[in-house]
């Protein structure tokens, strides 16, 4: 789905009062990625792919206005940072888990 996003709407989502209010905790949850294991979880996928699957892909964090959570295009994943969806991963297992997994 196709969003028309401006210059003008880009600085008003950076500079706005909700997005300031979430700094700390999005930094936590960035902190957070940074020490996901991918390999484990790229790992606990396969066997659930065809034998000669392979995964490559570079994750890139967004910070944006709509929440879905992740886009993939060509070998790139962008994914949503979400307090909420790594806060629920990172009970059970790595931070991650829970997007990358499904």
């Amino acid at each position: 789905m196709h969003r028309d996003f401006t210059d003008d709407g880009l600085k008003h989502f950076v500079l706005s009062p909700e997005l300031a209010a979430r700094r700390e905790q999005l930094q936590q949850t960035f902190d957070e990625w940074k020490r996901a294991d991918l390999h484990s979880a790229a790992v606990r996928i396969l066997p659930y792919l065809p034998a000669d699957a392979q995964i490559q892909a570079t994750v890139y964090p967004v910070i944006k206005p709509q929440t879905n959570s992740f886009v993939f295009e060509g070998n790139a994943i962008f994914l949503t940072v979400n307090p909420e969806t790594t806060a629920r991963s990172s009970k059970t297992s790595s931070p991650m888990s829970a997007i990358i997994s499904g």
